[in-house]
């Protein structure tokens, strides 16, 4: 009978004991994506997202103040990003910041980076709508490099030509 409950005591310890581990695991797991922290909700819209997901960074002033909530489209041309922003930047982040669209690093994953707008507005808060701003479309720009490229080699090779026909 001793052994019964040894065995029924140590199995309870190991329990109790992976249930904290578990618990532990699902906060430092969801730390990084305010799971467990209060928060506020901010809005956006924009004509075009790029790629943008749930769940990428939002950032503030270059420094990651929450996460990308959820993305509706509203019409075939505006779409809602709703944001999931730290509590504490309630205190900070004014009614007139600007969200853009941009990357992390030169080929890295989308983010929304708001820009802190003037002190002569009230902060934010919860529910709040943010202006946004078209951010730079780097497919146009190569896309443009490209002809623009293609234009430089039509130039150089009449120019080569011509060079040619002036020496003889």
């Amino acid at each position: 009978m001793n052994t019964e409950t040894n065995h029924r005591i140590r199995l309870g310890i190991f329990v109790i004991a992976g249930s904290v581990l578990l618990v532990a695991g699902f906060y430092l797991i969801g730390q990084n994506k305010n799971i467990f922290g209060s928060t506020l909700t901010l809005v956006t819209r924009f004509d075009n997202i790029g790629g943008l997901q749930v769940g990428n960074n939002v950032r503030f002033s270059g420094i990651d103040v929450g996460t990308v909530k959820s993305i509706n489209i509203l019409n075939d041309t505006t779409i809602e990003v709703a944001m999931t922003i730290d509590d504490e930047m309630q205190s900070i982040m004014r009614k007139n910041a600007i969200a853009t669209i941009g990357t992390d690093g030169l080929m890295g994953n989308k983010l929304v980076s708001i820009e802190p707008g003037s002190a002569d507005h009230p902060f934010v808060e919860d529910g709040d709508r943010l202006e946004s701003e078209k951010a730079l479309d780097t497919e146009r720009m190569l896309k443009t490099l490209a002809s623009t490229n293609l234009n430089v080699e039509h130039i150089s090779s009449n120019l080569i030509e011509l060079t040619d026909r002036i020496n003889l």
